[in-house]
């Protein structure tokens, strides 16, 4: 009896008030557990949490293995797979969103030999561009606007960080190249390609890391460029196809400063072309 009562007051707090309280008079969700002496308002589910659907689909309780994760005040949470989003797949502790900065036109040729401040950078306003569209951070993709062939003996791609006084505190993310969608890029074998930050307006950039052997860190400052990343082809001549990219964690977390916290992992582009036999080390 007490269970078809309390089913009944539900249901008629649900038709009458739209908002469902339990242990509360005035619930401030559609549903509201208030806690109690008893059990402190805990949720006991023996089966499985659905997400999405409506009144005619039934919602998903995801796959083995992922997470529920909020989506935001105005969207609804979702089921995440930790460590991958759109394809992109990292043992990087970024959060599971991406933003692509296009490289096109004479961008997409800013590889240069030169291993300098006078290289063409990718500008401080694409990377603040892409962060703007990471609300918390995540995997920031340089997208060539066509199949590349890297040919020399170390291509170099400069990458400006903007101002990090422009509302990008604390937003982890890293940065991985990748060709056109459904390609990758091509690195011949016996070159490499380096990645590297240059800060903008006075910034530098810092990076901990352990030192081998000894329960130690140092903390390097690099007040003008940081290689982010470099990955040589050990496969011969033909070389092989871009696919794996070392990679390292980036925030912002004060006026002037860059701080690289995880200088050692790495990102897997999709896989579209099948890869050619031969080694990849970073």
């Amino acid at each position: 009896m007490k269970v078809l009562f309390t089913k009944f007051a539900l249901l008629t707090g649900l038709l009458v008030f739209a908002q469902v309280g339990i242990d509360t008079e005035t619930p401030k969700s559609d549903l509201h557990i208030s806690k109690t002496a008893t059990d402190s308002g805990s949720i006991q589910i023996d089966g499985g949490i659905r997400l999405g659907g409506d009144q005619d689909t039934q919602g998903s309780k995801g796959e083995a293995g992922q997470v529920l994760m909020s989506a935001g005040p105005t969207s609804p949470a979702k089921w995440v797979t930790l460590g991958k989003a759109g394809g992109y797949i990292t043992d990087c502790r970024v959060p599971n969103e991406i933003a692509v900065i296009n490289l096109t036109g004479t961008q997409s040729d800013l590889f240069s030999t030169l291993n300098n401040a006078d290289a063409s950078p990718i500008p401080a306003s694409s990377v603040q561009d892409a962060l703007d569209a990471l609300p918390n951070g995540g995997i920031i993709v340089l997208r060539t606007n066509e199949r590349k062939n890297y040919s020399n003996s170390t291509s170099y791609l400069h990458i400006k960080l903007p101002s990090t006084s422009q509302g990008i505190y604390n937003k982890p993310f890293i940065i991985t190249l990748d060709g056109p969608e459904g390609e990758n890029n091509k690195l011949q074998g016996g070159q490499n390609i380096v990645l590297q930050l240059m800060a903008d307006d006075g910034s530098k950039i810092y990076e901990v890391s352990g030192v081998s052997g000894d329960r130690k860190y140092q903390h390097k400052e690099f007040p003008t460029r940081y290689q982010i990343a470099k990955l040589e082809s050990t496969s011969g001549g033909g070389g092989f196809n871009i696919v794996l990219f070392n990679s390292a964690v980036i925030s912002a977390v004060n006026d002037k400063t860059w701080a690289i916290m995880s200088p050692f992992c790495t990102v897997q582009n999709p896989i579209e072309i099948p890869a050619t036999s031969g080694n990849i080390r970073n």
